[in-house]
C-alpha cells in the first residue's frame, strides 16, 4: 500500500486504531472515506486474516434489557463528555469514538458491546432511530428506544427502585 500524504498516513493509522478494537470493516470506510481494499489490507496486516463478512446490524441488537440500556445511555453520555457539547450533531469522529470507548472499558471492563455496537448507537442517534432524554424524576439524560422491548421509562430510576424493593424485601425479613 502506498501513502502519498500525512493526510492519508493518519487517517491508515486511525483506521488501524479503530480495526484494532474490532470497528468492522464498512464503518471504517464510512468514518475516513478510504477504499475498501485498502481498509481489507490494514486488517490483515492488524489481525493477520481477512475480515469476516457479515451485514449491518442494528443498535436495537445491543439494547435487550434495563441493564443494557443503562450502559450504552453511560457510554453516549461519555461520548458527547469527551467531544464536546455538540459531538452528538455532528458526525462521529473517530478519534473521540476510540477515547469515549477506551475510556468506557477503563470504568466498565466488560461492558457487553463492542466497538461497532458504539458506532450503531452513534449512528442510530444521529439518524434520528434512538434519542437521548432527560428523565423528569431524576434528571439523567438515558437512550430511549422507540422499537425495543424495553418499557419506555428510565433505566435509572427502574434499576434503582428494584435495589430499594431487594432492600426493603432483606429488612422484612430480617424482621
Amino acid at each position: 500500500m502506498k501513502i502519498h500524504s500525512l493526510e492519508k498516513w493518519e487517517r491508515c493509522e486511525l483506521a488501524a486504531q479503530l480495526i484494532r478494537r474490532r470497528l468492522r470493516t464498512f464503518h471504517v470506510k464510512d468514518l475516513l472515506n478510504l477504499p475498501e481494499a485498502e481498509i481489507r489490507e490494514i486488517h490483515r496486516m492488524v489481525h493477520g486474516s481477512s475480515p469476516s463478512p457479515g451485514g449491518r446490524r442494528s443498535s436495537l441488537y445491543c439494547c435487550r434489557t434495563r441493564w443494557d440500556q443503562q450502559r450504552l445511555s453511560l457510554f453516549v453520555l461519555l461520548y458527547r463528555e469527551v467531544g464536546g457539547t455538540n459531538s452528538l450533531r455532528k458526525p462521529i469522529d473517530s478519534r473521540t469514538l476510540i477515547n469515549s470507548f477506551d475510556l468506557f472499558q477503563d470504568i466498565c471492563p466488560n461492558p457487553g458491546f463492542d466497538l461497532t455496537d458504539a458506532w450503531l448507537l452513534l449512528s442510530d442517534h444521529l439518524k434520528g432511530d434512538i434519542a437521548l432524554i432527560a428523565c423528569r424524576i431524576c434528571g439523567i439524560e438515558y437512550l430511549q428506544f422507540p422499537h425495543a422491548d424495553i418499557p419506555i421509562s428510565c433505566p435509572f430510576c427502574e434499576l434503582k427502585s428494584r435495589r430499594t424493593s431487594r432492600a426493603n424485601d432483606d429488612q422484612d425479613r430480617i424482621i
